[in-house]
């Protein structure tokens, strides 16, 4: 990876609504399942959120959209049009 971008954080989180869970993990301390196709999750530490990038995937084909976005410094929210199974990586892109 160049020297510009640095992981922050990255996941696997297994849904089996209201169930989640974490397969795998980097960099995030919990997660939390909000509501149908929304999640919550919290980084280990507070981030500039500014030069952040989120990346979001879902396990699934079928399902449709999916967008990550930071509310603020804190966490990630993870937002699809139904209940899947979903990768999440965070890349701190510098100057």
């Amino acid at each position: 990876m160049s020297d510009k971008i640095e992981l922050i954080a990255s996941a696997s989180v297994k849904v089996l609504a209201p169930s989640i869970s974490f397969l795998a993990k980097a960099g995030f301390k919990s997660v939390l399942y909000k509501g149908v196709g929304s999640y919550l999750l919290e980084f280990d530490d507070h981030q500039d959120k500014d030069d952040l990038v989120v990346q979001v995937t879902l396990n699934n084909t079928t399902i449709g959209s999916v967008i990550g976005s930071l509310p603020d410094a804190k966490h990630v929210q993870v937002n699809s049009s139904l209940d899947s199974s979903f990768f999440v990586s965070v890349y701190r892109i510098k100057d």
